[in-house]
């Protein structure tokens, strides 16, 4: 089995914020793949009622599936 590429997930991560949060730019900090899973931490701002704040996520990515198997808002996983 060929596992997911890093330009594979951050493709699942750009997809994932834009139909979540209509976010289009967004910085990664911090990129992990162990035991089958991609984990990545992005920030970026997102549009609120009270306007504009940073936020975080924080995508576990199944490198096999490609399927999303964790996600947390307003978190940075700590690797």
């Amino acid at each position: 089995m060929e596992k997911l590429k890093f330009a594979d997930a951050k493709n699942i991560v750009v997809e994932n914020l834009k139909a979540l949060f209509n976010v289009e730019e967004f910085e990664i900090t911090y990129v992990e793949e162990k035991e089958d899973v991609w984990k990545i931490n992005a920030e970026f701002k997102e549009i609120t009622s009270t306007g504009k704040r940073y936020t975080s996520a924080l995508f576990g990515i199944d490198a096999i599936t490609g399927e999303v198997k964790e996600f947390r808002k307003d978190y940075m996983g700590r690797f």
